[in-house]
C-alpha cells in the first residue's frame, strides 16, 4: 500500500520554479512532520513523481517549461500517480484560474501568501483521504485475490465431480461408459 500510514510523515513534493517558494513551503511542510522532496519545473515535477510517487503535491502554476495546469493534467492522466492529490498554490487567485485548476484535476487551489493554517488543515484533510483510499484500494485487491482463488478452487471441484460421476457411469456401463465419457468431455 502506498501513502503515509496514520502517524507516519508523508512525502510532499514541493514543485516551484521560485527557491524561496520552496524554501517556504518546506518549512511549512517540515513544521507539520512530513518529509519535502523538490522539483524547480514541471519537467522535474513529472520526473520526480514518476520515479517515487509522492503522496501529496503542492504545485506552482508559473513555471518554465511546463505550467502547473498541464502538470496536474499529466499526473492525473498517469496510472502511478493518479491518486496523488495536488494541491495548486499560486499568486492566481481569480476564479478562472482556480477554475481551470480544480479542471485539471487538483484536489485543491491555495492564493498566496498562503496561510499557515489553512495549508496545514487541507494537506491533513487531502492526506487523510489518501491513506482511506489506499486502504481502499487494497482491500478491494484483497477480496479480488480471495474471489479469484475461491473461484478457481469452485472450478476445481465441479471437475472433479464430473469426473467422479464419469467414473461412476462407466463403472455402471461399460459399452456406454466411453460414451458418457465423451459427453462429458
Amino acid at each position: 500500500m502506498s501513502g503515509p500510514d496514520a502517524g507516519q510523515p508523508a512525502r510532499i513534493l514541493i514543485a516551484d520554479d521560485e527557491p524561496l517558494n520552496r524554501d517556504l513551503m518546506a518549512l511549512l511542510v517540515r513544521a507539520l512532520g512530513h518529509e519535502p522532496a523538490f522539483a524547480n519545473d514541471g519537467p522535474a515535477a513529472l520526473a520526480a513523481a514518476a520515479e517515487r510517487p509522492p503522496d501529496l503535491v503542492l504545485l506552482d502554476v508559473m513555471m518554465p517549461g511546463m505550467d502547473g495546469f498541464e502538470v496536474a493534467r499529466r499526473l492525473k492522466a498517469h496510472e502511478a500517480t493518479r491518486g496523488v492529490p495536488v494541491v495548486i498554490v499560486s499568486a492566481l487567485d481569480d476564479a478562472q484560474s482556480r477554475l481551470k485548476g480544480l479542471a485539471a484535476g487538483a484536489e485543491d487551489f491555495l492564493s498566496r501568501p498562503v496561510d499557515r493554517s489553512e495549508l496545514a488543515a487541507r494537506v491533513r484533510n487531502l492526506l487523510r483521504l489518501k491513506r482511506l483510499q489506499d486502504e481502499l484500494a487494497a482491500q478491494a485487491a484483497t477480496l479480488e485475490h480471495r474471489v479469484r482463488l475461491r473461484t478457481e478452487e469452485l472450478d476445481r471441484g465441479q471437475r472433479e465431480a464430473i469426473q467422479a460421476l464419469l467414473r461412476v457411469a462407466a463403472h455402471k456401463d461399460d459399452r456406454g461408459g466411453a460414451h458418457v465419457k465423451r459427453i462429458g468431455m
